[in-house]
């Protein structure tokens, strides 16, 4: 575990994760729960998804995402 950042939880992450879910559901495009926690902490610390499932996060506002081209 000594690799991995741990983000402890923190209110802010629960706005973005409702605020995400509900501008999604609003355009008809339903998100995973889980991705939808994913990127409402990455939103909230500020960092990039590094993904291979781009359509995941596709559209997102302001969510950064990594992924290889191929």
């Amino acid at each position: 575990m000594q690799k991995y950042v741990i983000v402890p939880f923190d209110m802010g992450m629960v706005d973005h994760f409702a605020r995400l879910r509900a501008a999604r559901r609003r355009e008809g495009r339903e998100v995973e729960t889980a991705d939808a926690w994913i990127a409402a902490t990455a939103l909230w610390v500020g960092c990039p998804i590094v993904t291979h499932n781009v359509g995941d996060f596709a559209g997102i506002d302001r969510l950064e995402l990594i992924t290889h081209p191929g």
